[in-house]
């Protein structure tokens, strides 16, 4: 399923949640509220099973991976380098996403509003986006439009699920047999979820797949080479 069919599933109402970053919950949810004005989509601080355990995950701290090609002077290489390294220093890094103060943004109650001027200098667009993001928790918090009300229960959010995340283990580990097969048996995995969900498929032949997993020798490689892998990283430390 594409992220923009999530996306129409629950603004037509026949979805009540997603995975989705909360200032993405927040665009989304404006038209939502175009219909419903008081309607809430609201962003969960963690999930919780019967035994009260708590659980919300924690992504990689990286996003993809830039390549410069061989056939780059070192010069050049050092000047990307140079950039990187001032576009992820504190000025940079707040220069690409805001701008300038007084002119494409003002502080209000704390934080940075964009105005008008913003859009014609491209501040923070897409484009830029691939390259500087944000050192900051606003990268997924904040939202243009978003009231004061908001910004904060988003905080306060943020701040509970940083006493509870769960670990991410696998994070920089390296497995022939992960890279080889893990991709299509997410793959299956994830294809039937949704099936359940979306009600094209029953939760007895879920269970049947992951029965089915639980015996596959590929897997079973994969968790054989991914256990190395952690238990040399252990050993490293």
């Amino acid at each position: 399923m594409k992220y923009s069919q999530t996306v129409d599933l629950i603004r037509g109402g026949k979805a009540g949640g997603t995975s989705q970053s909360m200032n993405h919950a927040w665009v989304t949810g404006s038209k939502i509220r175009e219909v419903v004005p008081t309607a809430d989509y609201m962003p969960l601080t963690y999930l919780a099973n019967a035994a009260g355990e708590k659980y919300t995950p924690s992504g990689s701290p990286y996003y993809g991976v830039y390549l410069i090609p061989k056939k780059v002077s070192e010069d050049k290489v050092k000047k990307i380098l140079e950039f990187f390294d001032y576009a992820y220093g504190k000025e940079g890094n707040e220069l690409a996403t805001y701008g300038i103060e007084g002119v494409d943004y003002k502080l209000e109650n704390g934080r940075k509003i964009p105005t008008p001027e913003s859009v014609k200098d491209h501040v923070g667009d897409g484009n830029m986006n691939n390259l500087i993001h944000l050192i900051s928790d606003d990268m997924s918090i904040g939202g243009v439009g978003m009231p004061d009300d908001v910004y904060d229960r988003n905080v306060k959010i943020v701040n509970e699920r940083k006493q509870i995340k769960t670990p991410y283990p696998s994070l920089d580990l390296y497995s022939e047999a992960y890279n080889k097969y893990y991709p299509e048996i997410s793959k299956k995995v994830t294809d039937m979820r949704t099936k359940v969900i979306i009600g094209k498929d029953t939760i007895e032949n879920y269970d049947k797949l992951i029965d089915q997993l639980r015996n596959d020798p590929t897997l079973k490689q994969v968790a054989d080479d991914m256990t190395k892998a952690y238990q040399a990283k252990v050993n490293n430390k």
